[in-house]
């Protein structure tokens, strides 16, 4: 509708573009039809495909949120394309490959229904229709002939792998089978998956001078094969590398209505999505480190409020009184009470939405887990987190002050250690500036 067709009746609005920058990268590599993990580029905008070195990891693309999308709706489409540049759609001339066919030429059968259809695909290599259909196939680069430099552009073409010029004298091409190439033309340049998501951005009063990363979770419930072509359960990024001056929203969204695959491996109620997260030891650990461990110096729970502590451990969960506080049962053996509402140690109870607001972690390398989801040798439900210095939010020229003050301390210390030395603390310096002596007094 232009907006002369709108306006007799209707209100002709301009919404400005959500994104002023347009991005073109290439996909990061990964094993075709493999659905998992891939290795990224150092540099998705070079065709260089120089890989990162990290461990193998979902396609994904770190995108930054706009400012202007707080508190709006908007939706993003993904799409998984496939193209091909084998075949031409229209007659053009290739520097490589001479002319190509008009798609005018293919043949109008998408595959071969009988031993006569392929028949008439391989008559003009053989003779064995005289009324085949010549524009139909060809050797895929003829040297010579009335098909010299073309290609095929049928949909499961058989094809002469080799002309009659490319053989032995004592050799007659058109005696040699043509081979089939599984290969329609309806699938190039197509669109395989097309999804479109409708999102909201909050608005929020938090604010920090470094960046807030997004922690989610991915994957399906059940086991490798029911999962499929979905993936088990998995944090999202697994590995998250960050400052102390960036925060992590830690969210995800569950379902309650998981398809019956009989019979759903998992843990909990069998049609149900939960998560809760709790550190661990270390990442090889398949147990959680108690309360006092994580919130002491250098644990990853340190300074971060026990309500928040709580919501994490238990998935959201706020009606503790309907939790059984005892020890259920052998629930790998009791459907009733793996699915029981009052199960709260599989967080049946939980929410299937989840969020807390933004944690600034301290310093360190954290791993953690999620207790329901972390099936020893089955599923494995863990995440790392690495905190790096931040910059406390100072600008660049009070980074800069400090760095020349810095420099001129050690320049100073630098000089008094001269001093100290030429006068005769030799002794004390010989073990090592960072072993402490008595020697001087």
């Amino acid at each position: 509708m232009t907006q002369a067709e709108c306006e007799p009746t209707g209100t002709w609005t301009k919404v400005e573009a959500f994104n002023e920058d347009f991005h073109c990268g290439w996909h990061p590599v990964c094993r075709d039809n493999h659905l998992g993990n891939c290795v990224h580029l150092v540099d998705d905008t070079k065709q260089e495909y120089t890989l990162r070195s990290e461990t193998p990891r979902e396609a994904s693309y770190l995108w930054t949120i706009p400012d202007k999308l707080k508190g709006k709706n908007f939706v993003i489409r993904i799409r998984y394309n496939m193209t091909s540049t084998d075949y031409s759609q229209a007659n053009t001339r290739d520097s490589l490959r001479g002319p190509l066919f008009y798609d005018v030429h293919n043949c109008s059968d998408n595959s071969p229904t009988s031993q006569t259809d392929e028949v008439i695909r391989e008559a003009n290599r053989s003779g064995k229709n005289t009324t085949a259909k010549p524009n139909c196939e060809a050797i895929v680069v003829a040297p010579s002939g009335s098909f010299a430099g073309t290609q095929p552009t049928i949909n499961r073409p058989y094809v002469a792998p080799f002309g009659t010029s490319e053989v032995p004298a004592d050799v007659n091409a058109n005696t040699l089978p043509t081979l089939a190439i599984a290969m329609n033309t309806d699938q190039v340049g197509r669109t395989f998956q097309d999804r479109s998501y409708v999102l909201k951005v909050k608005a929020t009063s938090f604010t920090t001078t470094g960046s807030v990363w997004n922690l989610n979770v991915r994957g399906k419930r059940g086991n490798i094969v029911q999962a499929y072509p979905a993936t088990e359960y998995y944090f999202v990024p697994n590995e998250l590398h960050i400052t102390e001056d960036d925060a992590v929203h830690i969210q995800w969204s569950g379902s309650d209505f998981n398809t019956d695959r009989n019979p759903n491996d998992g843990e909990g109620w069998r049609y149900s999505d939960r998560f809760n997260m709790l550190p661990t030891r270390d990442i090889q650990k398949n147990h959680f480190e108690t309360y006092t461990e994580s919130k002491s110096g250098g644990g990853m729970l340190e300074g971060i409020p026990f309500e928040i502590v709580k919501k994490l451990a238990y998935g959201g969960i706020t009606d503790f009184t309907v939790c059984d506080t005892g020890n259920i049962g052998d629930e790998n053996n009791d459907d009733t009470d793996q699915n029981s509402i009052n199960n709260c140690g599989k967080l049946n109870s939980a929410p299937a939405k989840f969020e807390v607001a933004p944690i600034q972690f301290k310093q360190g390398y954290y791993s953690y887990m999620s207790t329901r989801n972390n099936n020893f040798s089955n599923r494995s439900n863990k995440g790392f987190i690495s905190v790096g210095e931040g910059d406390n939010g100072l600008t660049l020229g009070e980074k800069l002050g400090i760095s020349f003050g810095v420099i001129g301390f050690v320049a100073v210390a630098a000089g008094l250690g001269f001093l100290f030395v030429k006068r005769g603390g030799m002794a004390a310096l010989r073990g090592g500036i960072a072993r402490p002596t008595t020697s001087r007094a």
